[in-house]
């Protein structure tokens, strides 16, 4: 039972992956009774996201058939998923050449063929899962839809903070690395201090690992007599600078980076 459930997780995988629409890629069609529509650029975005580049980790052979006033678009969707290399499947879509207004003028639709191979290529990614809760009616439920948006919204924010986190890290990195001399580290240190107090406010536990190689460095090149004339960067306002810094970062300098900071 166990190997059935983990196989059962394994099928859906990739479904679950990309079932969730986000709602500002929709919109609400008032026709056929009403449905919502999903921008297509936006699952071509996904698969892009989740497979690779166009062509390397997903792509589409396509042909095109003309007849009884319809462009008929036939293509064949293979995709790489963990490694491996799909077999083509066939999706098909079709669209209107020559269209009739209100006056029953006919007017030729110059994108119709264009029309029908983004119609085929989001439905074949539909069959592979993806924007599953629009096609399976979910969007229908406002609450569905409202929980939706407060989800990945708080997604996104968590994705922004891990960025910010990360950037910070590769910033104090070079930094660090940057130290050969006295000099030298007195120019690092005007990257460090509002860097480090930034990271203290959103990773405490993380700035405190650079925190002790800040202080190492401050020991090898700051002790008295040691330091060249600090740099014209380095001055009153340049350190009111940083302490508004830490401010605007929520963040409250320990003892020894005060000391750092003067």
């Amino acid at each position: 039972m166990k190997t059935d459930t983990k196989q059962l997780k394994a099928n859906k995988a990739l479904w679950d992956a990309v079932s969730r629409t986000d709602p500002a890629h929709t919109r609400h069609v008032n026709q056929r009774g009403g449905f919502t529509a999903i921008d297509s650029y936006y699952q071509i975005q996904r698969a892009t996201e989740v497979f690779g580049p166009l062509g390397q980790g997903w792509g589409f052979d396509a042909e095109y058939r003309f007849e009884q006033n319809l462009a008929i678009a036939i293509v064949k969707l293979w995709y790489v998923w963990n490694g491996e290399k799909s077999e083509p499947f066939s999706v098909c879509a079709a669209n209107q050449l020559v269209n009739v207004d209100k006056t029953g003028r006919q007017h030729l639709d110059e994108d119709a063929a264009k029309k029908a191979l983004t119609d085929a290529i989001t439905k074949g990614l539909s069959y592979l899962g993806f924007s599953a809760d629009v096609f399976m009616g979910k969007f229908d439920d406002n609450r569905y839809v409202q929980g939706l948006k407060e989800t990945m919204k708080a997604e996104q924010e968590e994705r922004d903070l891990r960025l910010e986190i990360a950037e910070l890290e590769d910033e104090m990195q070079l930094a660090i690395q940057s130290v050969e001399d006295a000099t030298t580290y007195h120019l690092a240190r005007e990257r460090l201090i509002p860097n480090f107090l930034r990271l203290k406010a959103l990773a405490p536990q993380l700035a405190g690992q650079y925190e002790a190689q800040m202080l190492e460095l401050k020991r090898q090149y700051a002790t008295p007599g040691a330091a060249p004339a600090a740099p014209k960067s380095v001055d009153a306002s340049s350190t009111a600078r940083k302490r508004k810094a830490a401010a605007n970062g929520n963040a409250q300098a320990t003892p020894e980076m005060e000391l750092a900071l003067q």
